[in-house]
């Protein structure tokens, strides 16, 4: 258990799959956090919470929408001091068929939206006198595959955005880290990843999908929300006080060989 009483804690895509599952850890150790997603019902399932949790709907594409997002969440927390980045989409695609509205959406989503809740919330953690950033990257960002070159170059992209703001935001106090997890099924973007699966021949059940996947996996098994948002609630820690600009794997071994 970590002590953060005092945290105030902005945390994106918090109304479903792993932004949810940290927030719910936040919560339970003493943080304040404001959940924004697009998803009404995932932003009920935040504020189910109890009182220490505000939602706020917002579209991360939108600048509008998140400089009144994080407005709102200054505002309800009297400052933020930490961001969890964690809104993203996912789609295969073969190359040949990627329109430009998929192109578009994933890198406004994945990429641009991180960029402008950072950029808004970057001059709030100067007020507090500095903070945690933490992105949400994926395996797709530190190795590509087929089908996915949408998302992988939108993560790509997060990972490079991650360290350019750990580089140059460090001297001001405030440390930039990203996770990047493997399959996790339980989120929105890993259940429509294994509905694709099964269409492509993975499996004929979600179950079987999920265990021919998992073979790929020197642990033999994927990941969950739990395994990720533990280290992101690590990374806002104080235990992570001398670490910036590093992506962590989170992907049972699949890219240590």
């Amino acid at each position: 258990m970590v002590d953060a009483a005092g945290w105030r804690v902005l945390v994106t895509g918090g109304g479903s799959g792993i932004g949810l599952r940290t927030v719910e850890l936040l919560v339970a150790d003493g943080a304040r956090v404001t959940a924004l997603d697009v998803d009404e019902a995932g932003l009920a399932r935040a504020a189910a919470l109890g009182d220490r949790v505000t939602t706020v709907r917002c579209d991360v594409r939108s600048r509008t929408d998140v400089a009144a997002a994080v407005a709102a969440a200054e505002a309800a927390m009297s400052g933020i001091d930490r961001v969890v980045c964690s809104a993203g989409i996912f789609r295969f695609v073969p190359f040949a068929e990627i329109t430009d509205e998929l192109w578009q959406r994933t890198l406004e989503i994945n990429l641009t939206g991180t960029f402008l809740v950072c950029h808004e919330a970057v001059p709030r953690l100067l007020a507090a006198g500095g903070g945690r950033i933490v992105t949400v990257a994926s395996i797709a960002g530190v190795r590509a595959g087929p089908n996915s070159a949408p998302y992988i170059a939108s993560k790509w992209g997060l990972v490079g955005l991650t360290k350019a703001m750990a580089v140059e935001l460090a001297p001001q106090g405030i440390i930039v880290n990203a996770v990047a997890p493997a399959s996790i099924p339980e989120t929105g973007i890993g259940k429509s990843s294994l509905e694709q699966k099964i269409e492509m021949g993975w499996g004929t059940t979600v179950e079987e999908t999920i265990a021919n996947q998992a073979k790929n996996y020197p642990m033999r098994r994927l990941g969950t929300s739990d395994d990720v948002a533990r280290w992101i609630r690590h990374l806002l820690s104080d235990e992570a006080a001398w670490m910036t600009g590093q992506v962590l794997s989170m992907d049972g071994g699949a890219t240590a060989g």
